[in-house]
């Protein structure tokens, strides 16, 4: 049997159980799709930009969406990972700030300085301190409940801001939309997840390959926001070296970087 066709051995490898919001994951969008238009007051306004503030796992559907939207958008998306917000931030602004925990100091400092300019501001978080601060400041927010690595609750993250995206009239997103790409992740899944076989799932063919080498994962709009996703996924979830590059830039740079050291060319 393949060593990866073994439940026990999977099993003491995924100690954070990952395996679970991985799985989970059509019905993160599906749930969060439902309560963000349930439970909460969705802006409406047509803003001169929009920044949405995050950092690590809760900045990573803040890239997905604007990449999603990015040949449709008739204002500037920019994703922001630092302290403040950008000085383009004005009362025009709508500033989406994400952060799972709640306790992200950058976002924090983000969130203050959005509200100090007079702008537009939604919250999204698990919790903490950011929850505390919008209702403080009678800031719109989406709180959800559902406990797991930040990187993993991506779903819940990406999703409200395509709701947001769609009230303000950047890019129509209706239930049939979702609905249908939560039946095609199902669909997917059946052909990569940890239960099916070595032998018909590339997912598990794929990591025998990539064993004991450095990956670069290569990709062009709109999918270098994946890219950057297979990157983070490796670095914290193999704890593995994993870069990524964009595509046609690394056509003037990169392609000539792999010569020095030999040894590294190699691996």
């Amino acid at each position: 049997m393949d060593v990866l066709d073994d439940t026990m051995y999977r099993e003491r490898l995924d100690s954070q159980n990952m395996l679970r919001p991985i799985r989970e994951l059509p019905m993160q969008i599906q749930c969060a799709w439902q309560q963000v238009h349930e439970s909460v007051e969705l802006p409406t306004l047509h803003p001169a930009n929009v920044v949405i503030l995050g950092m690590g796992g809760s900045a990573i559907g803040g890239d997905i969406a604007r990449s999603l939207v990015a040949e449709h958008s008739p204002i500037p998306i920019i994703v922001h990972r630092d302290y403040g917000v950008p000085a383009c931030v004005d009362k025009h602004s709508l500033v989406i700030a994400v952060s799972y925990s709640g306790n992200t100091e950058e976002t924090l400092s983000g969130f203050d300085a959005a509200v100090e300019r007079g702008a537009h501001v939604f919250a999204i978080a698990a919790g903490g301190e950011l929850i505390d601060r919008a209702s403080k400041h009678g800031v719109p927010y989406y709180k959800f409940d559902y406990e797991t690595q930040p990187r993993a609750a991506l779903g819940y993250l990406l999703t409200p801001i395509l709701a947001i995206f769609n009230s303000v009239g950047i890019y129509s997103i209706d239930d049939s939309l979702i609905s249908e790409a939560v039946r095609c992740m199902h669909e997917e899944q059946r052909h990569w997840d940890a239960d099916t076989p070595t032998e018909s799932n590339s997912a598990k063919q794929l990591a025998h390959t990539l064993a004991g080498y450095i990956p670069v994962v290569c990709a062009s709009q709109p999918l270098t926001v994946v890219a950057r996703r297979w990157k983070t996924q490796f670095n914290e979830n193999a704890n593995c070296a994993c870069f990524f590059e964009e595509l046609p830039e690394l056509c003037h740079n990169m392609v000539v970087g792999f010569d020095y050291p030999d040894e590294l060319s190699k691996r």
